[in-house]
């Protein structure tokens, strides 16, 4: 069974980062949007990361792609899950925040293929951060 899910959860990851490398300019657009969101919210210094939303594109969609592979092919064990637990939190925080103050339509996560809503993402965050921690609870002992 947690090979299977081992096995899901990469491809899950995997996918979600080709999709974005495959329209980077839609996922660096989506992450401007993000940034004035925040800027508008919380704090102007989210703007300040608007010019680097190429950057920070291109950076989480490798990470999903490399991450997910490691995780697959079973590489860096407790620190890949510790990674994409990390960047799952992240990201089911950002689409509850989006999606209780309805501040986005769409979250972005797998480009223009397949829109989720905010609560849509959110709930396949939440999916996969359980799934992560009873793949971590497996690998530490605690579940057989």
């Amino acid at each position: 069974m947690y090979q299977v899910l081992n096995a899901g959860i990469s491809l899950v990851f995997i996918g979600s980062g080709a999709a974005k490398l495959s329209q980077v300019s839609t996922f660096a657009q989506k992450i401007e949007d993000y940034c004035e969101v925040f800027a508008t919210d919380f704090t102007t210094l989210f703007r300040k990361l608007a010019p680097m939303r190429w950057a920070i594109a291109w950076a989480l969609s490798c990470a999903e792609v490399l991450l997910g592979l490691c995780l697959l092919y079973g590489c860096y064990g407790q620190c890949t899950r510790a990674a994409l637990l990390v960047l799952t939190s992240f990201f089911m925080g950002l689409t509850l925040y989006t999606a209780v103050y309805r501040r986005m339509p769409t979250c972005g996560c797998l480009g223009t293929y397949l829109p989720l809503t905010p609560w849509q993402s959110f709930g396949k965050s939440v999916f996969i951060w359980i799934s992560l921690v009873l793949l971590e609870l497996h690998h530490t002992g605690y579940f057989p």
